[in-house]
């Protein structure tokens, strides 16, 4: 099987639309510091992405964005992330690690639903892991 070993979104860049990655084979991508919003399902079930941290400008994560992204382990979240949408990290199988540089004002519904080695949350307005998370 072929994979894309890198994607790199240009500089400017503001928005990936719904839809735009989904099912793709992807390995690793690069997100520009002006992306503000992942569209619905954007990378669903990219099985294989590996991608740690999101971009600084990023306001909003959509439904289901990264839904099945199984190679996931650590997610930083930069502080000016505002919503994550209804499961939007649904089924991440591998994430074990959350942590939050800001405060978002919404995490909708089961937004890690089934992310079952998902044990620390790291927020800023908390000393260390949030207990019993999540």
């Amino acid at each position: 099987m072929n994979f894309f070993t890198n994607v790199n979104i240009p500089s400017g860049t503001t928005e990936i639309k719904d839809y735009s990655f989904k099912f793709c084979p992807l390995t690793t991508i690069s997100l520009p510091n002006s992306l503000q919003k992942i569209g619905r399902e954007a990378f669903y079930g990219c099985n294989y992405l590996q991608l740690s941290s999101l971009p600084e400008g990023l306001t909003e994560i959509s439904k289901h964005a990264f839904s099945s992204c199984f190679s996931f382990e650590t997610i930083k979240f930069g502080a000016n992330l505002n919503t994550i949408g209804e499961q939007a990290f649904y089924n991440c199988t591998g994430l074990t690690t959350v942590r939050f540089k800001g405060t978002p004002s919404t995490i909708q519904y089961n937004a890690f639903a089934s992310c079952a080695k998902l044990t620390d949350i790291y927020v800023p307005w908390a000393e260390g892991a949030v207990a019993n998370a999540p």
